[in-house]
């Protein structure tokens, strides 16, 4: 089941949702003095291989994009056996930090959650209305728009996963922002390191022995995965509208906020569609909670406008 948690490596990010190595606020995770000195490293290191931009990097902490721009070069760059090792390297902790930041699914907790069905008949028109009337939160604006460029990008990538998988390169660049944080050394699934099977739920995944394959590139091994995370969310839906891309994405990570009245901020966080309520990591629905973390409709309104493709096809249902 491919219902998940979120990805968060934001925590390295100064301008996004979570702080980047500062002090940590009640929700917050505390990044440590290790990690903080593996950052660094891994940045010398990836200077040294010639895998970052010639023009000086702005002063302070790594932030999570930086991360996975430099895993993303190295993983291009892995014939040489240094960048490969660099990529594992900076993989797993770019994993360590999504599962640290990770938020709670309905599907996750103790509380006892009503099997109530949600069949895509009668959730039309609640898309509908809400995707009529939604607006981004102009504060985000920035934060989208560096995310979005880095999922286009990586559309290469994305649209070898959509051969296989028959799902928007799109659709796929968002998820693999929100449950990896763009990592290609992470799982699609939920961010786990990529050279072993995944712990996290979903637990054990890729069915498919021996993981890693063998004689594939890392490259590869990433699409590979990415095709077995995506199989539940290809069974939902063959139809890519925003009515059925939302419906297919709500219940792919549940419906738990629905059912407690609130439009989830697993879509809808970043918009005037959201304001607080979800699943912290506590276990448990709770009112007063607040995402952290950007919603999926958020990424793919922004990718709409940065991409004409997106524009054209992530359209209302006629």
């Amino acid at each position: 089941m491919f219902r998940r948690r979120q990805f968060t490596a934001s925590l390295f990010y100064a301008g996004m949702c979570v702080r980047a190595f500062a002090q940590a606020s009640p929700h917050e995770v505390v990044v440590s003095a290790a990690d903080r000195e593996e950052a660094s490293a891994i940045l010398d290191a990836a200077t040294r291989l010639g895998l970052l931009p010639e023009e000086p990097r702005a002063a302070g902490p790594v932030s999570a994009l930086e991360l996975a721009d430099l895993i993303k070069a190295a993983v291009q760059n892995e014939k040489n056996k240094s960048s490969a090792l660099l990529a594992r390297r900076a993989g797993l902790l770019l994993s360590e930090l999504t599962t640290q930041g990770r938020e709670q699914r309905a599907e996750d907790l103790t509380e006892p959650q009503p099997a109530k069905p949600h069949p895509f008949s009668k959730m039309k028109e609640y898309y509908t209305s809400l995707a009529k009337s939604v607006e981004l939160d102009p504060a985000r604006a920035p934060e989208l728009r560096k995310i979005g460029e880095r999922i286009i990008a990586s559309k290469a990538y994305y649209s070898e996963v959509q051969k296989a998988s028959g799902i928007p390169w799109y659709v796929i660049g968002c998820l693999h922002y929100r449950e990896a944080s763009l990592n290609f050394m992470g799982h699609l699934h939920n961010g786990d390191p990529l050279l072993m099977k995944t712990v996290h739920v979903p637990s054990d995944r890729p069915q498919i022995a021996p993981w890693p394959p063998q004689r594939s590139s890392l490259k590869q091994i990433w699409q590979i995965s990415a095709i077995d995370a995506l199989g539940e969310l290809k069974a939902r839906t063959s139809k890519w509208t925003i009515e059925r891309t939302c419906w297919a994405l709500e219940g792919y990570n549940g419906y738990g906020c629905f059912d407690h009245g609130i439009n989830t901020p697993y879509l809808w966080n970043y918009t005037n569609k959201y304001s607080g309520g979800g699943y912290a990591s506590d276990g448990h629905y709770s009112g007063s909670y607040k995402s952290k973390q950007a919603g999926l409709y958020s990424l793919l309104l922004a990718l709409s406008e940065l991409n004409v493709d997106v524009k054209k096809t992530f359209v209302l249902e006629t």
